[in-house]
């Protein structure tokens, strides 16, 4: 995915589960309010997932027509 595709970036919000979703799917987040799908990064690189701390970042990105914003910064 090309950096272009990052729209912004801000310390992970409380995120609002949401009763059907895929594996990756934490659930959503009001984004200036619009909804936003929220997906853990761990659960879809398949790898273990530590738990939130308050330091946890969250990157909203854009590509193509979808948006969404992506929790567990891997560094």
């Amino acid at each position: 995915m090309p950096a272009t595709a990052v729209q912004e970036l801000f310390f992970l919000p409380e995120v609002t589960a949401i009763a059907v979703t895929s594996g990756t799917i934490l659930g959503v987040i009001n984004l200036r309010g619009k909804f936003l799908p929220v997906m853990d990064l761990y659960r879809r690189l398949e790898q273990a997932c530590p738990p939130f701390q308050l330091t946890d970042s969250m990157i909203v990105l854009e590509w193509q027509t979808q948006r969404a914003g992506q929790t567990h910064l891997i560094s």
